[in-house]
């Protein structure tokens, strides 16, 4: 099963160098020795075009894109090609400078297809439907406003395939575009949706290059105040505790890891994300270490709502520092070992922030449904009692034989 996601990761791990060299040892191949003089024409356009732009990267507006799709430039059937030309190995570099010509806005008479188009081609209604046609127009939506039809489309699509089948290059490159787009929206769909991406598509973004870190930091920083701060961070973080990925161990991709494990780990220790990476995961494959590395500085600061350091609400130099207080709080205790700071700031007896305030908050990003929150609550409630922060038979769940399920006390609003 997870030999079929090699091609994924494989033309991520090619070097640009290498790539660089291949694509000029590839521009001095005189292709009119094997095609006619209008089809080596325009295969060496076409040529000329990507090593262009490859060139140039760096000064292309949508870097982070389009580094993307430089990758999926087959540096090994280049090398085959040169090593013995032949039109066989010609028409696939066709077809591969085509797709990553395509892929990067170059390639020219394609058709755009609209929303619905691209939805009856990725759910396979549309007859024939063109590839490079289908990727231009993805790329296109890219550049466009929210569509929330494509949207719908696009998670019908991801929730219908399987990450391990056995890809196509030219379904990879499509997979990406898709991934780019629903990342790119991300304020604008829906929080089930948010919820899939973190738990099935988390890692594999941050590897192929979507700037994860930094959506998601914008995200949070949206959030109008402090306790929705805490509940965004909140949100995703239980979110990304609900992956499934099974992500590469090793460079050669002879052993799989189910990521779970390692964010459960990682989570026991107090060692920073690079740190843990070093000790635990021993590969020297630059883009594994540094994917890794990402994911865990990610989950390790939604656990902490620390990712951002505040909400641009946080900006005003006015805001109520009543409302960061409330936030405090609510980062303490979910934090559990930020519990002392929160028992110090109520045996305090001139606080700002009544007791009754802050657990009344609690049931804004506490699932009581969820035997670990129940715990978590439970655990919590016995502290306090210990501490005197409130009186021995008072409770903040009561567990209710009618339906068999906890629930916050009436005294809780």
């Amino acid at each position: 099963m997870f030999n079929k996601l090699n091609k994924i990761y494989t033309y991520f791990y090619q070097n640009t160098a290498e790539i660089e060299k291949r694509l000029t040892d590839l521009s001095v191949f005189d292709f009119s020795t094997l095609l006619s003089a209008d089809e080596s024409l325009v295969l060496t356009n076409r040529l000329k075009l990507v090593s262009d732009n490859f060139a140039k990267k760096d000064l292309n507006e949508l870097l982070w894109l389009d580094k993307q799709m430089f990758n999926f430039i087959d540096s090994d059937l280049i090398w085959q090609f040169l090593s013995s030309p032949d039109k066989d190995k010609m028409s696939l570099l066709a077809d591969n400078l085509k797709l990553v010509n395509a892929a990067i806005g170059e390639e020219d008479n394609l058709v755009r297809y609209n929303s619905a188009e691209i939805s009856a081609c990725l759910n396979l209604s549309k007859k024939d439907f063109d590839y490079f046609s289908l990727i231009f127009s993805l790329r296109q939506e890219l550049l466009d406003q929210y569509n929330r039809d494509l949207v719908k489309a696009i998670f019908s699509y991801l929730q219908k395939i399987s990450i391990y089948k056995d890809w196509e290059i030219k379904e990879l490159v499509v997979l990406i575009y898709l991934l780019n787009i629903v990342w790119k929206n991300f304020d604008f769909i829906l929080p089930e949706e948010q919820s899939y991406l973190l738990s099935l598509f988390f890692y594999i973004s941050v590897f192929s290059g979507i700037p994860v870190t930094d959506i998601l930091k914008n995200s949070v920083y949206q959030t109008n105040n402090p306790v929705a701060f805490v509940v965004k961070n909140n949100f995703l973080a239980q979110a990304l505790d609900k992956n499934i990925e099974i992500i590469p161990a090793d460079e050669k991709l002879e052993q799989m890891v189910d990521l779970a494990e390692i964010l459960k780990f990682f989570s026991t220790t107090d060692q920073e994300a690079n740190i843990f990476v070093k000790n635990n995961y021993k590969t020297s494959q630059k883009v594994l270490i540094d994917s890794l590395t990402e994911v865990l500085s990610v989950y390790r600061g939604l656990h902490a709502s620390n990712l951002i350091e505040k909400n641009y609400a946080g900006e005003d130099s006015e805001v109520d520092s009543y409302e960061q207080e409330v936030s405090n709080l609510l980062n303490w205790f979910i934090v559990k070992a930020d519990w002392n700071k929160l028992l110090d700031y109520y045996k305090n007896k001139k606080v700002r922030v009544p007791f009754v305030v802050f657990i009344e908050n609690l049931p804004r990003f506490i699932d009581l449904e969820k035997t670990a929150a129940a715990e978590k609550i439970s655990e919590f409630t016995d502290l306090l009692k210990s501490n005197n922060i409130i009186p021995s038979d008072q409770e903040i769940i009561e567990f209710h034989e009618s339906d068999g399920q906890f629930h916050w006390a009436t005294w809780i609003k």
